[in-house]
């Protein structure tokens, strides 16, 4: 598998896509770096063939929320594909969607915590 397909939109919400899978390179060498670097695209999180996962993100919580919806997102996939039956898979609309209505439904977004948190530290 070269790609973790987007199959919830809590993946879409935290990795802003399907997630590529970087070909295999030696732990610690340059080229493990590299195709990390090349495989992330404009996604904020890789699987590191044979390895793990790196995820980014402007702070360590978006980061972390890539990790945690990305593991949720693989176990669904790894139960869906364990049935022999197609797995449903989001399309490019459904991710869009599901990112902008994240940035702005229900809770206070990251940007609002952020400025939230420096007009605090700023009184």
């Amino acid at each position: 598998m070269d790609e973790l397909p987007c199959n919830l939109s809590t993946m879409a919400n935290g990795t802003e896509g399907p997630v590529a899978v970087a070909p295999y390179g030696d732990p610690g060498s340059l080229s493990m770096g590299v195709n990390a670097c090349e495989a992330i695209g404009d996604r904020l999180a890789v699987v590191l063939k044979h390895h793990g996962v790196i995820a980014v993100g402007r702070d360590l919580r978006q980061a972390l929320f890539a990790c945690v919806y990305l593991e949720e997102a693989a176990k669904t996939i790894s139960v869906a594909l364990s049935t022999g039956l197609h797995m449903a898979e989001m399309t490019q609309e459904q991710i869009d969607e599901a990112i902008r209505v994240f940035h702005r439904y229900g809770q206070v977004t990251l940007d609002e915590l952020d400025a939230a948190e420096a007009a605090a530290k700023a009184e």
